[in-house]
């Protein structure tokens, strides 16, 4: 800071005010007792009620005297005093109220929104109305009002949907002064806020598709310098007593207040994030003397208020409840103290707000303010010059308001906060393998939970409000934290829980016997331990011959502990796997043979051809085997493969004699892997002399019932082959044979 604003005083002067004190004790005792007196802020919570709906306040401005002006988001207007209490209060028919400033001689400024129309309304003092300007159109982002010893300005827009903004300086009267129309190339802007800047200039700021537009503009509409600050929706102004530049406001898309101090040239001095969950809960104003109150909202019913000073370090952090909706911009009041509004907790309408009014560190007599802790940090944003255009415009517009008496009902009002506590309860001593249930006594209302229980613990780490049950399978000390965040804040409750060794027996791994039909189990410890198998047995030592699961628990004078041991024998397992082995076999030569040795509970195969899959083909016959793998137990078996043709063959006789001797009397043919289907038979001119569907029964050498003569006969049979599936037809020459004599 400059020596302007830190002069050094000679020695000269030092003396001369030494005397001066000495000579005048009484009122320079009063002098440096006025500090005292006004560190003494008058502090309190105040819920003021009404039957008008939408009593959501979102304006706050102090009035002369200490007491307050109070915005309705359905257009209330509420005059305060410096304890709280109604001096008056008005309703605006179809209006809201988007900000308010007070002049030093009492009269309130308000920016209005009423149906599709922008206003400036005047009030006095006593709750009268001075008169309403036509400003523009509403947006629900704009409508800040500045007020400076040269008047009072608002920013505003033509249209609904317009690319440029306006800025527009009152007077005290009601009069415009002038309305500056200012358009970016290729953005469309909208009037959000404006300061006064130290009594000589304004600030007006809009914003854009990439951030927000900052210009300063004389008391004449001259603008002086514009700065764009990239990535920034700009929601409050300030400046510092130096002349140097505040801004708060949120990221694109973010809910957190981001805030910058900045030289008029645009180099930036520092740039802060503050946590804040819900958009456009987050607000900030510029104290006097530097210092930044910054409100933001942490879920489960809290607001924030935060202090931060000019070097943007946070002084303190403060919690109240509150709904989390229609807080309004905090304040610091004269006397040193600050305040805010915030909805009643819990209610389903805005009917009911809450005004507090805290001391210089945000604590409120009587009341529950516990300390917060949001995120706090640096961040990096961008800030660049831009071109505009600007010119005068003409402007006019009437609006009707009416103000009517608003019935009011102020309460004290102190709401506990609730702080959610880490401490819990859990047994402090176990035995290894038992489980405890950590039981939390105070963590409800936390925004988080963390739970840590040691290595070895099951699960080792939970974000439950109420943790489950937790198995401690390690001998040892365990550190069990039970952590709840609330505010931000973090706060950690830590027990000891001793988890002392188990006598456990060692009854080995699960087994599969591969031959044998007896297994000897040995769950011996040193020491004196007493044991007990789930049969009942007392012994340590266990002989089994059947499949199963066998459990045996030993306790020693303070834990017990457990093993069990699946035992089982190939034979009981498998029972039938050898009789599913391959056997002997004979092949068709006219196709490979497929082995398959699946046997249901085999894992893996080997065979003597080198395969190692469940099934393969064999060409050549010889002997083969087969190892085949149940988990670690092998079966094995060897077997032979012969071939052989599996066409079908037909078999005639070749001569007959149907001598009625009992020998050869029928022609009969025989088959293999054939199904007879007709046999025809020829003499030697080609005359058929037989026909039948059934060639098993053979012919007994008739014709028409006479014997036909010796000599040569042909047969035509048709079949059809079992193998291929194919009709085929088989011709043969047949001898018939009779005795002459």
């Amino acid at each position: 800071m400059s020596d302007e604003n830190h002069p050094k005083y000679p020695l000269l002067s030092v003396i001369s005010l030494l005397a001066y004190i000495m000579k005048h004790p009484f009122p320079i005792l009063f002098l440096l007792l006025l500090p005292v007196f006004l560190a003494s802020q008058n502090t309190f919570q105040k819920l003021i009620s009404s039957s008008a709906t939408g009593l959501g306040g979102v304006a706050l401005a102090e009035s002369p005297g200490g007491g307050f002006v109070v915005g309705g988001i359905s257009g209330q207007v509420i005059k305060l005093d410096a304890q709280g209490e109604v001096v008056w209060g008005r309703q605006l028919d179809s209006a809201a109220v988007f900000d308010v400033d007070v002049r030093p001689n009492g009269d309130i400024f308000l920016s209005i929104n009423n149906n599709d129309v922008q206003a400036l309304l005047s009030v006095d003092a006593g709750g009268q109305m001075n008169w309403v300007s036509y400003t523009g159109k509403p947006s629900f982002l704009n409508g800040q009002v500045a007020v400076s010893s040269s008047g009072i300005v608002t920013v505003s827009r033509r249209e609904l949907i317009e690319k440029p903004f306006n800025i527009q300086q009152w007077g005290f009267d009601g009069n415009l002064d002038w309305m500056l129309k200012i358009e970016v190339p290729e953005d469309t802007l909208t009037g959000v806020a404006v300061a006064d800047y130290l009594g000589g200039s304004w600030l007006a700021l809009a914003h854009g598709k990439s951030g927000s537009y900052l210009f300063k503009i004389s008391h004449d509409g001259d603008p002086f310098w514009y700065w764009h600050i990239g990535g920034l929706r700009v929601k409050d102004l300030g400046v510092y007593p130096n002349g140097q530049l505040f801004a708060a406001g949120s990221f694109l898309g973010s809910n957190d207040v981001v805030m910058l101090r900045f030289k008029h040239d645009g180099s930036i001095i520092w740039q802060k994030r503050l946590q804040s969950l819900i958009l456009n809960t987050g607000s900030a104003t510029l104290a006097s003397n530097g210092d930044v109150l910054v409100r933001t909202y942490l879920g489960n019913g809290l607001a924030g208020l935060v202090k931060i000073d000019q070097s943007g370090q946070l002084l303190w952090a403060r919690g109240y409840p509150s709904g989390n909706f229609g807080m309004s911009r905090p304040i610091f009041t004269s006397d040193g103290g600050v305040a805010m509004l915030v909805p009643k907790p819990n209610q389903t309408t805005l009917a009911e707000v809450v005004l507090i009014k805290a001391d210089a560190e945000g604590y409120v007599d009587g009341c529950s303010v516990p300390d917060i802790c949001p995120t706090y940090e640096d961040v990096q944003l961008d800030i660049s010059a831009f071109e505009f255009s600007i010119e005068l415009v003409s402007f006019s517009g009437n609006i009707a308001v009416e103000l009517f008496p608003l019935p009011l009902e102020i309460t004290p009002f102190c709401q506990p906060v609730p702080i959610p506590l880490p401490d819990f309860s859990i047994a402090d001593t176990l035995c290894a393998g038992s489980h405890a249930l950590p039981t939390p006594l105070m963590n409800a209302g936390a925004q988080a939970w963390e739970w840590s229980f040691g290595p070895g613990a099951v699960p080792a780490f939970s974000s439950e409000q109420f943790p489950p049950n937790i198995l401690f399978t390690q001998p040892g000390t365990h550190i069990v934290q039970h952590t709840v965040v609330f505010g931000g804040c973090r706060d950690s409750f830590v027990q000891l829980v001793h988890v002392l060794p188990a006598p456990i027996p060692d009854l080995g791994p699960d087994t599969l016997l591969c031959e044998g039909d007896a297994y000897p189990l040995d769950g011996t410890l040193p020491g004196s331990v007493e044991y007990l198998w789930e049969n009942g047995s007392t012994s340590p030592l266990r002989t089994v011959d059947q499949n199963g699961t066998y459990v045996l628990s030993a306790s020693d004078a303070l834990c017990t502990g457990v093993d069990s041991v699946a035992v089982r024998f190939f034979d009981q397992t498998w029972p039938d796997a050898a009789l599913q082995l391959p056997d002997d076999t004979l092949a068709c030569e006219e196709q490979p043979l497929l082995m398959d040795g699946a046997i249901p509970g085999a894992t893996a195969w080997q065979w003597s051809t080198g395969a190692d899959t469940s099934a393969i083909f064999i060409e050549e016959p010889g002997q083969y085997s087969l190892a085949a793998y149940f988990e670690h137990c092998p079966l094995s078996s060897s077997f032979n493969v012969a071939f052989e043709s599996c066409t079908a063959k037909i078999y005639l006789p070749n001569a007959f004699s149907p001598n009625g001797d009992g020998v050869n009397d029928l022609l009969i043919p025989f088959g293999k892997n054939a199904f007879f289907e007709n046999m025809k038979i020829f003499n030697r001119w080609g005359g058929l002399v037989h026909d039948t569907d059934d060639p098993a029964s053979g012919w007994d050498g008739s014709v028409r019932g006479k014997p036909a003569g010796t000599g040569v006969y042909v047969v035509l049979i048709q079949y059809l082959d079992e193998f291929t599936g194919e009709e085929k037809w088989f011709s043969g020459e047949v001898v018939l044979i009779r005795d002459e004599g």
